[in-house]
């Protein structure tokens, strides 16, 4: 099994609201709205991305016998690899456990409504920070792969729907 590809978190450090200067507090729950909202529309994002990828590893272990030398074929290969790294990252896992940072220990990730209790340290949200931005510049390296086998999949599609 191959290494991790990421570096480890930093140790969650919660702090009180209280704790926090009264100012700061709206743009917190600004941002906390815009998470939110963010990790809403990336779920309906990766659903699509997953479906492309279920398209994708089809075509792959229906052609890898006959296709292995092919330069498309290499290209395939390729993006299936980095989609594999980009469910590594699990955007959705991480956007869940730092929006839990927010809330209390016990507190049910769907239910997260109501005010925040806590906030986390700077260096937690540094790091979550640097592993959204490293899944982003992932998620643009594969968009970039996945144009033609995109409409390698667009054809595939056709061919099953008739």
């Amino acid at each position: 099994m191959n290494a991790p590809r990421h570096a480890k978190f930093c140790p969650l450090g919660q702090e009180p609201r209280a704790s926090l200067n009264k100012a700061v507090h709206p743009e917190v729950d600004a941002a906390l709205k815009s998470v939110k909202k963010c990790r809403r529309n990336l779920a309906a994002m990766l659903e699509i991305i997953q479906d492309e990828r279920a398209i994708l590893e089809r075509l792959y272990y229906k052609g890898k016998n006959q296709h292995g030398a092919a330069l498309f074929w290499k290209r395939v290969t390729e993006t299936r690899r980095f989609s594999q790294r980009l469910d590594a990252v699990a955007f959705l896992d991480l956007l869940d456990t730092f929006m839990l940072s927010f809330f209390s220990a016990n507190a049910i990730p769907d239910k997260m409504k109501g005010s925040w209790l806590f906030y986390p340290s700077t260096q937690y949200c540094t790091s979550v920070q640097r592993r959204l931005e490293a899944g982003l510049a992932l998620i643009e390296q594969v968009h970039f792969l996945m144009l033609p086998s995109l409409l390698i999949t667009g054809k595939a599609r056709q061919k099953c729907a008739s």
